[in-house]
Parts: structure tokens; sequence; C-alpha cells
């Protein structure tokens, strides 16, 4: 068991961390916007914004919150790591295999044949997110 000052030591760490991580995706945010603002066309980067709508809905549909209960969880993480592993690739992959279907219906939907190859080549980012979410979270269980 952690001592007092080992607990504040280990609490200030973390909130550093986390803040930081924070505010880092807080800034480059508006940053790369930027950069594709003066890389693409005012209309590829509509193309890319309507993407990114729809992909900022399926992302709260993959990890369920699954990841941030690990950070809770007392006892036997290890099992619940491999269970909440296997449970988001496979949530991923459902949502990922629903948007590759609905991509044709989403461009018709903003009347922009562009934008369902573009949803369908950023929602594999959704397949990256599941695979880091569970080690994600046991470092920050860990901070």
């Amino acid at each position: 068991m952690a001592t007092g000052s080992e607990l504040k030591t280990k609490v200030i760490q973390a909130s550093f961390w986390s803040s930081l991580s924070e505010a880092s995706s807080r800034a480059l945010a508006p940053l790369i916007q930027i950069v594709l603002a003066r890389m693409l066309t005012p209309e590829d980067f509509g193309v890319v914004a309507s993407a990114a709508i729809i992909l900022s809905f399926t992302n709260v549909l993959w990890d369920a919150g699954l990841s941030k209960a690990l950070i809770q969880r007392r006892e036997g993480l290890e099992e619940a790591s491999h269970v909440v592993f296997w449970t988001n690739l496979a949530l991923a992959g459902v949502v990922y295999a629903i948007l590759l279907a609905s991509a044709d219906p989403i461009a018709r939907l903003f009347q922009d044949a562009r934008i369902a190859a573009v949803v369908r080549v950023m929602g594999i980012n959704l397949l990256f997110g599941s695979l880091s979410s569970v080690h994600t979270a046991l470092l920050r269980r860990e901070l």
C-alpha cells in the first residue's frame, strides 16, 4: 500500500501527464485543421470535414467505456484486459463494417460521392484505436 507522500506524488504525476496529454491534443487539433485547410481545396476540405463528423459519432460506439472500466478495476485485471481488448476489437470491426456498408448512403446524404471513399479510409482509424485503447487505459491506471 502506498504511503501518503507516495500517493500524493503519484497523483501529482498522473495529473501532470493527463493534463499534458489533454492540452497537447487540444492544441494540435486546430493546427491540423489549419494545415489541412492550406493543403486542400475548399471542396476537399469540406469532404474531409464531413467524413470527420461521421467518424466522430462512430468513436462513441466501439469502446463503450470498457477501457475506462479497467482503470477502476481492482481484481482480475489481466483477464479483464484480455476480454476488453478482444471485445473492443470486435466492436470496432463491426462498427467499421457498418461504416463500409453505409458509406455510399452517407455520401448520397451529403450529396458528394467522394465522401464514401474518405469515410472508408478514415474509418480504418477505428481499428487502430481499438488496438491501443486497453494499453492506454492500463498506462493511465499506472499513473
